[in-house]
């Protein structure tokens, strides 16, 4: 997965004596999150959390969410997501796609991903009502968030928020008026200090366009998270009528990989070190 650059580690000088652990990026563990529409969708062996079907539209999704070691990280709920029927696969063979371009060239996904990537969940109407998913119970900690969420068909809900505030956000787009064509990723971009990314246009603007093939790929990087504190993704889509065009009312989810690294001090720990070693450095000097 993607590497986390954290802004704490800026104040830190190669000279220091502090435990290298304490100031490790390292993964700490992975949670896999797949949308699973049918047993098409399903990656095998427990790695991955597989989220079943949601029939009825509006009803409480509750489930239990565990780590890539089997060890239990917190509850995933969602009121919003609706599954119905077939629907359009994010697979191979469709939409211009083949097994190199399910994700953005050099991102590289946990084993099972070319499965998860089968479009899963998604809410034909995003608009009147977004699409929530939020976990909660998390352990204190710095985490990171990677996203997919694809159609075949186009109507692409793209827009993406998150409840916590992260040191980065690189994004890429495909198959609609602000990313590239179907079946080809668009240039990635980075927000620094941000929560959302909107590549479509749909907050505060339109999409009139409905290519074959959308889809929006997120890494939401360097967030922090409370002790059983919680994070939610909000996903957004067009209107009926914006822009006098097709409605982007489907926000389709595929999968997520939820991250947590390793122990970071916090700014007042790092100032207490910081100032730890100066006072080493004064008395070293003295003597």
């Amino acid at each position: 997965m993607n590497i986390l650059h954290l802004s704490i580690l800026s104040l830190l000088s190669s000279g220091t004596l502090l435990p290298a652990a304490q100031f490790s990026s390292e993964t700490e563990w992975e949670c896999l999150i797949n949308f699973q529409r049918d047993a098409t969708g399903t990656p095998s062996g427990n790695s991955w959390n597989n989220l079943s079907l949601v029939a009825t539209p509006g009803s409480t999704f509750n489930q239990s969410i565990h780590n890539s070691s089997g060890t239990s990280v917190g509850t995933l709920t969602t009121t919003t997501l609706v599954a119905t029927g077939a629907g359009p696969d994010w697979k191979p063979g469709a939409s211009n796609l083949t097994d190199g371009n399910l994700l953005p060239a050099g991102i590289s996904g946990p084993a099972g991903y070319e499965t998860a990537a089968i479009q899963s969940f998604w809410n034909a109407n995003s608009y009147a009502n977004p699409t929530t998913i939020t976990i909660t119970g998390l352990s204190a900690g710095w985490y990171a968030l990677d996203v997919l969420g694809a159609r075949n068909n186009g109507n692409l809900a793209g827009a993406m928020s998150l409840s916590a505030s992260c040191d980065s956000i690189t994004y890429y787009s495909m198959g609609s008026t602000g990313g590239a064509a179907s079946g080809t990723w668009s240039a990635a971009s980075t927000l620094a200090n941000a929560t959302t990314v909107d590549p479509f246009g749909f907050i505060g603007g339109n999409h009139s366009s409905a290519n074959n093939g959308s889809a929006v790929y997120a890494s939401f990087q360097g967030f922090y998270i409370e002790d059983g504190g919680s994070l939610t993704l909000t996903m957004y889509s067009s209107s009926n009528t914006e822009g006098g065009g097709v409605a982007n009312n489907n926000s389709a989810l595929n999968y997520m990989v939820l991250s947590k690294y390793g122990a970071i001090p916090e700014p007042a720990e790092a100032s207490l070190c910081l100032a730890g070693l100066g006072l080493l450095a004064w008395r070293r000097r003295r003597a």
